[in-house]
């Protein structure tokens, strides 16, 4: 539950004109946001190690080996305490070898289903899709493990190619329990997904329900509940290289320090380079 909120809150933000609409309409001063943010922000102290969170990162392949290593470095330099990694038997040792800190098992394939789920319950929160592929077969996969977690009611990101996935089978996150689903799309992915589930219904993001909602990425950022006095916009920050996309003010945070120091040159592995800094800048911890 605190990784769920605490994913929220890196897109929400907590300094600078972070959430433009919310901010705007009252409904949460800058202030609040900066109070619940330290709140919410798992204490370090006495901690044992899956206190601040365990997650898994579902995905990857041959071909894009980096998408799931960048979501699970990610996560691990906000402070989870325990991230896995489950790829394909082909991607688990390119993976690996990109860092010792991750734990990486090598179950993406159907006959380790039982594997997987196991695994999923041990877990706080899910990410599925980055790097994962789009063949039919892959496609059933990230259906049937987007089922597991709604039976195990687990908190879920769902990114990249899991919501071309979404597409075949829409209703599969219908009535989804709490703590709920994230859909992280951008525009091309939200235009398709608006097709399937209400055609050009501007109200489409509601579609699933009050425990899922919609970070749609793009050079304004727009967030989606189901309670609109809540949505929020955002086009501040970052800066003209999207080198692993920007979404939301933290990731913002992230690329503009990056950029500052590299540029042009800048990748995505230079962003993680910088992830401490920009949480302290938008926490204020």
């Amino acid at each position: 539950m605190y990784l769920i909120i605490l994913i929220i809150l890196l897109t929400i933000s907590t300094s600078g004109i972070a959430a433009d609409n919310c901010l705007g309409d009252e409904i949460f001063s800058k202030e609040k946001l900066t109070s619940l943010s330290k709140k919410i922000v798992p204490n370090l102290y006495k901690k044992s190690k899956g206190d601040a969170g365990r997650i898994a990162i579902i995905g990857g392949s041959t071909e894009y080996s980096g998408a799931p290593y960048f979501a699970a470095m990610s996560s691990l330099r906000v402070g989870a305490d325990v991230v896995y990694v489950v790829t394909t038997e082909a991607a688990a040792p390119i993976v690996k070898a990109y860092s010792p800190a991750l734990i990486v098992h090598p179950y993406l394939n159907k006959r380790h289903a039982s594997k997987i789920s196991q695994l999923i319950r041990k877990v706080d929160v899910v990410v599925i899709g980055p790097g994962f592929g789009r063949e039919d077969d892959q496609i059933k996969l990230m259906l049937d493990i987007i089922q597991t977690c709604k039976n195990l009611t687990k908190a879920l990101i769902i990114d990249a190619d899991a919501l071309f996935a979404l597409s075949y089978n829409v209703d599969i996150l219908e009535n989804y329990p709490r703590p709920g689903v994230i859909l992280t799309p951008n525009s091309r992915e939200a235009a398709k997904l608006m097709m399937v589930v209400n055609g050009n219904d501007s109200n489409w993001y509601n579609y699933w329900g009050e425990n899922v909602s919609v970070l749609l990425k793009g050079y304004e950022d727009r967030c989606y509940t189901s309670n609109p006095k809540v949505n929020w916009s955002l086009s501040s920050g970052g800066s003209e290289r999207r080198s692993a996309g920007q979404a939301a003010k933290f990731t913002r945070a992230c690329n503009a320090r990056a950029y500052d120091k590299y540029g042009r040159s800048m990748i995505a592995s230079d962003m993680l380079k910088k992830m401490h800094f920009a949480f302290n800048d938008v926490f204020q911890i």
